[in-house]
């Protein structure tokens, strides 16, 4: 150690001195180049000191499960505890339970709301919706041809004249079977409504063990490529709720890792899977210090609800007791000989009989009779007048959370002068959109990845997919499209732009043009007729008029003649 001091010091005086020579170097970067010079001491390290790292996993946690290296294909090492602290779980449960209910409350709670029709309505809703298009599997953005013939379009005519090629057609064609065999659609319907209820679902990809057992290969992970997935090994996919699910293990030291509150492997029912075939979907994450609280799921759905479904059942049933008791009838007695002092049991028990019988029998076929001289009926009833629009109000507002129109949740349409939901279910479709690229999209890739080399043992990048559009113009709004198109086809040809067998082609190759049967060239435009054609037909034109006009005169003439004789016949007679 005393011959490595005089380095240290020589690094000392060269940024003494470099301070002395009025260049401001910072005292940490002094201390920082002087101790990482190689000849700098540095820190012992002692053999027994113990590592950093996560506490042991505590006996009979796992009940009788030990970790055998032998049976850990993945390498994924012994389960640990994280290093996240519990202690304290129990006592904030109770603080958000009081407060404000800020916890995870517990997958039983969560299955009992899905009996309710408040929380169910908006999950089916979102699922059937995002599920009800469907998607479409295409190559260069086109669907396949079958599926173009059958929404009356010509793969024949592309407008672009990029079309899809028959092998590829081919390859598509069979992936849509392929979907319709394995319920694709119904599978991702059923994904999102288990989040939607639980807050996470998992999708579990049952591929054949090549010459294994499955329980073994489930524990390895799934590559997708020619050796992860052999042709015709793929089963099916099964969707898992999270109830019967738990994380092996996860990362929980590193947050710049990509596995960082990640489960790397599951527990299903006491089976550990690996997460590349466990795909795990969620709609709602929430922040990752709350990721062990929710089994590493999200907010259900059903959470978000609670609330509002709770206003809404509270105001429902206040308003329910309000109409069976707005009225009350009062009579209007003498009470002195029964509140005053020394009133005997006879005479307090006799009003309440007469009371009580009248209760008892009271309808509209009753009869009550009174005293007219201390006696009073009287009937004081509550204004009912402002229910409706309070639990309107209270309705309406469940369909916050869930981002529904009330037209599709509650089937409520808007009220007033031309008032319209159009605005509201184009909004609609664009988070049903977004929520189907986000859910939905996240794993998407992969599973049709996983189709394809069932199908053909190869991924073809070339193959993609798009989702169907949710929504299609009415007859009127084609008829409108139709006569914007034609105007401008008008301008265009007028202009020289286009011309008339270019917009023909468009026409043709238009599906809702209501002329994509058009076939062959235009048809040439009427023959005008030749001058001398003209000619003739003018001179012969000529020729008949004159021949008519001399006609007309001498009819005329006849006519003055005879009625010059029949004035002179009239004038010659005897008077």
């Amino acid at each position: 150690m005393k011959a490595k001091r005089p380095v240290r010091r020589r690094a000392l005086r060269v940024a003494k001195r470099a301070h002395s020579k009025a260049l401001k170097v910072h005292a940490a970067l002094m201390q920082r180049a002087a101790t990482q010079s190689p000849d700098f001491p540095q820190p012992r390290v002692m053999p027994n000191a113990p590592k950093f790292g996560p506490p042991v996993l505590p006996p009979q946690v796992r009940q009788n499960f030990t970790y055998d290296p032998k049976n850990d294909p993945g390498n994924l090492g012994a389960p640990a505890l994280a290093l996240d602290d519990a202690q304290n779980a129990p006592l904030w449960d109770f603080m958000n339970r009081q407060q404000c209910g800020l916890s995870f409350p517990g997958y039983g709670y969560l299955a009992e709301l899905t009996q309710r029709s408040e929380y169910r309505s908006p999950v089916e809703t979102i699922a059937t919706e995002a599920t009800r298009e469907w998607l479409d599997i295409t190559v260069n953005g086109k669907a396949s041809k079958k599926k173009r013939l059958a929404r009356g379009e010509d793969p024949e005519k592309d407008a672009d004249g990029n079309g899809v090629p028959d092998e590829l057609d081919a390859k598509i064609e069979a992936m849509e079977e392929r979907l319709e065999q394995l319920k694709l659609r119904e599978i991702f319907h059923k994904l999102s409504m288990v989040d939607g209820f639980n807050g996470r679902a998992n999708l579990y990809v049952e591929v054949k063990a090549n010459g294994k057992e499955q329980d073994y290969a489930d524990q390895l992970p799934l590559v997708a490529d020619s050796n992860g997935v052999r042709r015709g090994s793929l089963q099916g996919f099964k969707v898992v709720e999270p109830i019967w699910t738990s994380p092996y293990n996860y990362n929980s030291t590193d947050p710049t890792r990509p596995d960082f509150y990640k489960p790397r492997a599951w527990f299903v029912m006491g089976r550990r899977v690996d997460a590349s075939r466990f795909l795990t979907f969620i709609s709602r994450e929430v922040p990752d210090i709350l990721k062990p609280a929710y089994n590493f799921g999200g907010l259900s759905l059903s959470q978000l609800m609670d609330p509002y479904v709770y206003q809404w059942l509270r105001a429902r049933n206040s308003v329910a007791q309000l109409i069976f008791n707005f009225s009350i009838l009062i009579l209007a007695t003498n009470m002195m000989a029964v509140l005053q002092e020394g009133c005997s049991e006879e005479q307090a028990q006799g009003l309440l009989d007469r009371m009580k019988l009248f209760t008892q029998t009271r309808d509209n076929q009753g009869l009550m009779a009174l005293d007219k001289n201390s006696e009073e009926l009287k009937q004081v009833a509550v204004p009912l007048s402002s229910l409706d629009k309070l639990m309107a109000q209270f309705q309406e507002h469940m369909a916050a959370p869930a981002h529904v129109p009330l037209v599709k949740l509650l089937g409520i349409q808007p009220a007033g002068l031309n008032a319209s939901s159009e605005g509201e279910i184009t909004v609609w479709y664009d988070g049903i959109r977004a929520y189907q690229t986000f859910f939905f999209g996240q794993h998407m890739k992969r599973v049709l990845d996983i189709i394809q080399l069932d199908l053909f043992g190869n991924i073809d990048s070339a193959i993609g997919w798009t989702w169907c559009p949710l929504s299609s113009p009415t007859a009127k709004e084609l008829a409108e499209i139709r006569k914007l198109n034609s105007e401008s086809d008008n301008n265009y040809i007028a202009n020289g732009v286009i011309s008339p067998e270019e917009s023909r082609e468009r026409l043709a190759a238009d599906p809702e043009s209501g002329y994509n049967n058009l076939s062959g060239d235009a048809p040439p435009k009427p023959e005008q007729a030749d001058a001398e054609h003209a000619a003739k037909l003018d001179e012969k034109g000529k020729q008949k008029d004159h021949a008519r006009g001399e006609e007309s005169a001498d009819e005329a003439h006849k006519r003055a003649l005879e009625a010059q004789a029949q004035k002179a016949k009239l004038e010659g007679k005897p008077k």
